[in-house]
């Protein structure tokens, strides 16, 4: 069984169970809740106590991207905030240490990895407003990610997805069902 297996609210609901059960998987007050805020790629939780803890939980996508190449993600991402002047919220560790924890729930047809962000407090920009400053921002951001992304120095284990015409236009493309 797989999650297309599933209706789209099945899977909502497990995936809320999901978040909920793996709290204690991390060291966050014992009366933290996990709210939905987001479904794509992932599951996107917001996890707030009633102290104002905050964080943000990933429930990654089914069979997606493997432990090793979330791991890669987490190294690029440091490396964006150490060395490509790009601001990036800090992973924090479960409570093994480790910035991946895996779980399963009965009736999920497989485990799910999750990760555990820092919060950051932010505002989306007001549309009714003049977006060119936003724009001009987000424009500064990509040009570093992207010069450091050109720098960066892959280790010869590296694992990511590539984004080339064929893996987003192809006939068997990446990010589609």
């Amino acid at each position: 069984m797989t999650d297309k297996e599933l209706s789209y609210d099945e899977t909502i609901e497990l995936l809320n169970q999901l978040a909920g059960q793996s709290l204690s998987l991390w060291n966050v007050p014992s009366d933290s809740k996990a709210r939905l805020i987001n479904v794509s790629e992932n599951a996107t939780y917001l996890v707030e106590a009633p102290d104002g803890f905050k964080s943000i939980l990933r429930i990654h996508r089914e069979n997606y991207h493997t432990r090793h190449a979330i791991g890669w993600e987490h190294a690029w991402s440091r490396a964006l905030n150490e060395e490509g002047g790009v601001i990036t919220p800090g992973i924090l560790p479960g409570r093994d240490g480790s910035t991946i924890q895996t779980k399963s729930i009965e009736g999920l047809p497989s485990e799910r990895h999750l990760v555990m962000f820092e919060f950051v407090e932010g505002e989306e920009p007001d549309q009714e407003g003049d977006l060119a400053p936003s724009f001009e921002d987000l424009g500064e951001i990509a040009a570093r990610t992207h010069n450091h992304s050109i720098s960066w120095t892959r280790p010869g284990n590296f694992e990511r997805f590539s984004w080339d015409l064929d893996a987003v236009f192809g006939s068997n493309p990446t990010w589609c069902d």
